[in-house]
């Protein structure tokens, strides 16, 4: 029990972690997008 705790901690871990560098991806393609189409107007 003690052990699955530690895992699921760390799961939950690593899926925030994951998470938020897709979210800080997803901002900069979103901006490079507006950049690129912003200059072809």
């Amino acid at each position: 029990s003690r052990d699955l705790d530690v895992d699921l901690s760390e799961t939950i871990m690593r899926l925030s972690r994951v998470s938020t560098a897709y979210q800080a991806a997803m901002q900069v393609g979103a901006q490079l997008l507006n950049t690129s189409l912003l200059n072809y107007l």
